[in-house]
């Protein structure tokens, strides 16, 4: 959980990379639509939040096209 805190896309980048990670809440912090791709790449990931980003409806949209359980 990364609620509220200074993590940006490029923050992330190891983060997302992790072979068993579920979930990833990313609430209130700088991602932006730009990490989408890598984050949708990781099949481990069943769950994101990112509620209060830099992502767009645009993006999140795209996302859930791509990886619709996940959002």
């Amino acid at each position: 959980d990364l609620t509220a805190t200074a993590v940006s896309d490029a923050g992330l980048e190891h983060v997302v990379a992790l072979p068993k990670l579920r979930s990833l809440v990313l609430r209130g912090t700088k991602v932006t639509d730009a990490m989408l791709d890598k984050i949708a790449a990781n099949e481990s990931i069943e769950h994101l939040d990112v509620t209060d980003t830099g992502v767009t409806v645009v993006g999140a949209t795209k996302l859930a096209a791509a990886r619709p359980r996940m959002i």
